[in-house]
């Protein structure tokens, strides 16, 4: 891992000149600011103007008090286990989001993969295929210490199957006849959440939705992205999520103008893991997390709500009386998945059987 004080950002693809860099003098005051102050003419500066249009999207977070009253949360971690990349993906999602080192972090990211046949020499350093700058620094990373930066994988684990056989992607044919065990009907591109059986995993297909896919919007959609990545948790298949991360922050100015920017989490871990800003950095606003709460659920129509002066008995609570109190107050029970794919059948297919 290596990082310097300056960027070439003139050449390469850094830097391409373009002649129609955006004039966004008027809609940003970030756009004076050091960290973002790029040359006229540069990628990185048509990249940061492309950028400043867009607002900070809402990350969401899982909200395990809430899955411990629907009688979830030892499945929820069951599913996705504990101290898993995947748990400490989910893990960042509870940082906050800080909108100029974001922006920074993504004008400047660059992803450059080495060949399939690439083989390092015995002692020979992995080659750097990851650069961006950060708080004024930049840092060239090969893959595996990226995602060793980014929290994802221990320094030890990257050199283990859990890295080493993870997969970025898989053919569609591949996922689209996987799908069958989770959804109803074709998956032909993409498909409706609601076609998913289980409510759960449209749980967790809206926090993937909300962070290592994060988009503003269509989240009531299953892509094919979205797809590989439940194929990959729940039939336990390793996931490079290092590789999957970098393609999409390289990839990121591609997207609508208008649309909001996620992922600022892994920029605040990326920072304070090289120690660049404190716990709570002066002069930068915070963009705090969202829960996928009782709101979210009940939105989603996968729990529902016991009325007012109804008795009910739900998991392991007793016969209650609920005439009195506030909708909040009002116990939920996740809504039964449409065609009874309980739990000991969700355990056998999870594990292969």
């Amino acid at each position: 891992m290596s990082s310097s004080d300056e960027m070439e950002i003139a050449g390469d693809d850094v830097g391409q000149p373009h002649v129609d860099d955006l004039d966004v003098d008027h809609f940003d005051e970030l756009m004076d600011h050091p960290w973002l102050a790029f040359p006229q003419g540069t990628s990185a500066r048509r990249r940061r103007d492309r950028l400043l249009k867009k607002e900070m999207g809402n990350q969401k977070a899982i909200d395990y008090d809430l899955l411990a009253e629907l009688g979830q949360q030892e499945r929820m971690t069951a599913i996705i286990g504990e101290d898993t990349p995947w748990s400490r993906l989910f893990e960042m999602t509870y940082a906050p989001q800080y909108r100029l080192i974001t922006v920074e972090f993504l004008s400047t990211f660059r992803y450059r993969p080495q060949a399939p046949d690439f083989q390092p020499q015995p002692g020979q350093a992995q080659p750097a295929e990851v650069s961006f700058r950060l708080c004024g620094a930049v840092y060239h990373l090969s893959l595996a210490e990226f995602g060793s930066v980014l929290g994802l994988y221990t320094e030890e684990e990257t050199h283990m199957p859990i890295y080493t056989t993870a997969i970025h992607t898989a053919d569609d044919a591949v996922v689209s006849a996987w799908w069958p065990r989770i959804g109803d009907d074709a998956f032909v591109r993409s498909a409706r959440v609601t076609r998913i059986r289980d409510p759960l995993i449209r749980y967790l297909h809206r926090c993937i939705a909300s962070s290592v896919t994060g988009r503003g919007m269509s989240q009531e959609w299953c892509t094919s992205q979205d797809l590989f990545f439940l194929y990959c948790i729940l039939s336990g298949r390793p996931c490079n999520l290092a590789r999957c991360l970098a393609e999409y922050f390289s990839t990121y100015y591609h997207r609508q103008e208008r649309g909001l920017i996620f992922g600022g989490v892994y920029v605040t871990r990326i920072a304070r893991f090289n120690g660049l800003i404190d716990m709570e950095p002066a002069g930068m606003e915070a963009f705090h997390p969202v829960r996928l709460d009782r709101r979210t659920v009940l939105g989603m129509r996968i729990a529902q709500t016991f009325p007012r002066g109804k008795t009910t008995l739900i998991n392991n609570f007793k016969c209650m009386n609920f005439n009195h109190g506030y909708e909040e107050d009002m116990p939920m029970c996740l809504a039964p998945p449409r065609d009874g794919f309980g739990m000991a059948a969700f355990k056998n297919f999870a594990v292969g059987k």
